[in-house]
This record gives structure tokens, C-alpha cells and sequence, in this order.
């Protein structure tokens, strides 16, 4: 409480200039994020991007499945970046992984964000 209080603090005074800091909680679970199209339509696949005579880097892959973070080897203070090439209306999906009794891997669903008007 007093690191937080001190931050608000010296944000709040003329005399301080204080870095961005960004404080995160530690998760007890593996967090797996699912990226696709809002619309099916939308969803070009590869082989038919490369049918249109795109190169290799051009290509959207529009339907994407990221481990976003694992609790396992990850640690307090890591980040990480994406970059995302994508001109249609997306969907993010954020799930917890948990482990069933037979020992699989399950995904519970957190919460989902539509993103729309990407392409303007």
C-alpha cells in the first residue's frame, strides 16, 4: 500500500516527475488467447491467399492460437509484444488452462472483446 500511495503521491505534486510503473499479479494458471475473424466470412485462408499471388510474408493468418502466458515459466515483470497484421473485425477469446483429472488440458473461457472498424 505505501509503494502505491507514494506514486500517487508524487503524481500528484508538481515538483516529482515519476516513470510509468506497471505492477501485475502473478496468475496460478497458463492463459491461452484465440484470435479469429468476427465474421467467417472474413477468414481467408492461406492456400487462397497464395492463390492470389501473395508472398510468404504477406500472409494473414487469420485464425491464430498464442499461449499468452505460462505460469510455469513466466515471471512477474516479463511482458510480451504482439504484432498483428489484420484488416478485418477480429474476435479475442482469453481462456485459463486447468487440468482435467485424466491429466488433458482444458480451456475455461475468461472473457472475449470484439474488436470492429479495423480497417479504418
Amino acid at each position: 500500500m505505501c509503494f502505491g500511495s507514494a506514486f500517487i503521491a508524487s503524481n500528484s505534486s508538481s515538483s516529482f516527475k515519476v516513470k510509468t510503473v506497471l505492477l501485475t499479479q502473478h496468475p496460478e494458471y497458463d492463459v491461452h488467447l484465440k484470435i479469429s475473424p468476427t465474421k467467417k466470412e472474413d477468414a481467408v485462408s492461406e492456400e487462397d491467399q497464395k492463390a492470389e499471388g501473395l508472398e510468404e510474408a504477406d500472409i494473414v493468418k487469420y485464425n491464430q492460437e498464442i499461449r499468452l502466458f505460462d505460469h510455469t515459466k513466466d515471471y512477474m515483470g516479463k511482458s510480451k509484444g504482439l504484432t498483428m497484421n489484420y484488416n478485418k473485425d477480429m474476435t479475442l477469446e482469453f481462456f485459463r488452462v486447468t487440468k482435467s483429472d485424466d491429466g488433458e488440458e482444458q480451456l475455461d473461457l475468461i472473457d472475449t472483446f470484439h474488436l470492429e472498424d479495423i480497417a479504418k
